[in-house]
């Protein structure tokens, strides 16, 4: 019996953050020590044309065509705005990667000093008073960054959470919104092309299905990242809802799981095994699992009000799609096994699942990035791929098997997973900061920023 192909999909669509206009290279000029200085001139420009490519690319009416938008130049600009923000924000505050530092093996000569305690003559390393004699002067330069850091102000609309908007002065926060907005747009970039590529024959093509599937792991890359170290330092006040870390996890593993999709449609196409399926199936049910335990355990009083409620309930109906198919899989799986009843009983699980996500879970999932038709694409095509198996399976079982059916089956195996997150590559600071690891000399820190 053959396997029916199953290679549909639909993927929730999150609102970007809008960001009020912002002028940065008045700002920049009015905190350096030299408003003339070619280098400050030079360098303001740059940054405010970073910030204004970032409004062409998701703010403007260019944004809204996707057909047209060049995807490697809005990639590019997010690149280039955040190196350009690195500077502001500090080569002590930005480090994206802290892992790569290594132990060295010079030997340390010492030296004596004496105790002022005990008038004891003791010995250290000249490396540590290098550090004691720097000490002071890195906590002041980090001191004077810091300053420079947190004394531009941006305005943010929000995706989640009661407030519509956030003002924050934090360029680590600016820096996270770009980032959060391009890991949104990977996602709806990817429901894109599946709803504008997708044929009901074929599927997806092979190129179209590798460029959603590196998408949507290139977006769970950057909501781990916006988790890391490197943000940590950021003042509560100024994380809205859309940057905790149960909100960051949630579109982690959503797009860790839309991702997983793709994986169980190309097995499907490269004919894998129903055993194979069923786990990935199980896996990629699991994956949205988790991410409504957590929403469930840090919103479920406030679903409505912190705006997750379609969402969550878009999640609930994905759980159910993918165990309808894992069982479908498992029924298939069993009676190439010659378990023709337990199969049967197995098909009628996913029958009986599929139905109820079709009368009851696609509805409230409906919003205005997600329609009903949309929904039900991926129901419609398995719905009938299960009662033509279901039928199969009670034709055979007359002819060939004669067993009876159970009333229990067997639980579903432990998930497989293949996907594998792609982390988000921080740019360099950008080459224009040639005084980065001296701002102070450029900049006032005691300056404010008049709006």
């Amino acid at each position: 019996m053959d396997n029916t192909p199953y290679d549909s999909y639909c993927f929730f669509i999150h609102r970007l953050k809008i960001r009020t206009k912002v002028n940065l290279k008045a700002d920049v000029l009015q905190l350096s020590k030299d408003s003339q200085d070619p280098i400050i001139v030079k360098l303001a420009q740059e940054i405010n044309d970073a910030s204004d490519l970032i409004d062409t690319y998701f703010f403007s009416e260019k944004a809204r065509s996707l057909k047209d938008i060049n995807r490697g130049e809005l990639i590019n600009s997010v690149d280039n705005y955040i190196s350009m923000l690195a500077g502001l924000v500090g080569s002590k505050a930005y480090q994206p990667s802290q892992d790569s530092t290594t132990e060295s093996a010079v030997a340390a000569t010492t030296t004596n000093t004496i105790n002022a305690n005990t008038g004891d003559i003791q010995e250290i390393n000249e490396d540590e008073i290098m550090d004691i004699e720097n000490k002071k002067e890195k906590s002041s330069s980090q001191e004077n960054n810091d300053k420079i850091r947190k004394n531009f102000k941006f305005t943010w609309t929000t995706v989640f959470g009661s407030e519509r908007s956030t003002t924050f002065s934090d360029t680590l926060v600016e820096m996270m919104s770009v980032l959060f907005n391009l890991g949104v747009w990977y996602l709806g970039y990817s429901e894109y092309i599946i709803s504008n590529k997708w044929s009901k024959t074929d599927g997806l093509s092979e190129d179209d299905r590798q460029t959603v599937y590196d998408f949507l792991l290139k977006a769970a890359g950057i909501f781990e990242s916006l988790r890391g170290s490197m943000f940590s330092s950021v003042a509560q006040e100024d994380k809205c809802t859309d940057f905790s870390d149960a909100i960051l996890r949630t579109l982690y593993l959503q797009s860790m799981a839309q991702a997983q999709e793709i994986t169980v449609g190309r097995a499907f196409k490269k004919n894998t095994s129903a055993s194979t399926i069923t786990k990935l199936a199980v896996d990629t049910s699991s994956l949205y699992k988790e991410a409504r335990d957590c929403l469930e355990s840090n919103y479920r009083e406030k679903m409505a009000e912190y705006r997750l409620e379609k969402f969550y309930n878009f999640i609930i109906y994905k759980i159910s799609l993918y165990e309808s198919l894992a069982y479908q899989q498992q029924a298939f799986a069993l009676n190439c096994s010659h378990k023709y009843g337990e199969a049967i009983a197995t098909a009628k699980k996913s029958q009986a699942i599929l139905k109820k996500t079709l009368t009851s879970l696609v509805r409230p999932c409906v919003c205005i990035t997600l329609s009903q038709e949309t929904l039900t694409r991926p129901t419609s095509s398995l719905l009938p791929i299960i009662d033509s198996t279901l039928a199969r399976l009670e034709r055979e079982n007359k002819i060939i098997g004669f067993q009876s059916i159970p009333d229990e089956i067997s639980p579903l195996p432990e998930g497989s997973r293949l996907v594998k997150v792609r982390s988000y590559v921080y740019p360099p600071v950008n080459a224009a900061w040639t005084f980065i690891d001296n701002i102070s000399s450029k900049f006032n820190s005691d300056k404010k920023i008049e709006s």
